[in-house]
């Protein structure tokens, strides 16, 4: 089970889009401060990367590279339940209309 995730990407820089994002997954989710937090996949690459080659000695050096995820955006219960609601909807449906699309 997934307790905590990380946004990253500049499409999660927009807390509204995050707030749905959290209220959809009914989560928590945190982002980094730091200038480079909004694209941390292409750093996280490069930290292992680095290791590889040698050039970082190991995970406990990349992580001082790493920023702070501790902006949190909380779910909001009362979202969490329509959207799952909405879900459970979607679910129920999604099989019986999926007939009609195949190709």
């Amino acid at each position: 089970p997934l307790d905590r995730l990380v946004a990253s990407g500049n499409g999660l820089a927009s807390p509204l889009w995050r707030q749905i994002v959290a209220d959809v997954l009914n989560r928590p989710l945190y982002q980094g401060r730091d200038k480079h937090a909004a694209e941390r996949a292409g750093v996280g690459a490069g930290l292992v990367a680095g290791i590889g080659i040698g050039a970082i000695n190991g995970y406990d050096e990349a992580r001082t590279f790493a920023p702070t995820f501790d902006a949190l955006t909380a779910p909001d219960a009362r979202r969490a339940d329509t959207y799952h609601a909405l879900y459970q909807h979607f679910a129920d449906t999604y099989p019986r209309l999926k007939g009609w699309f195949r190709a």
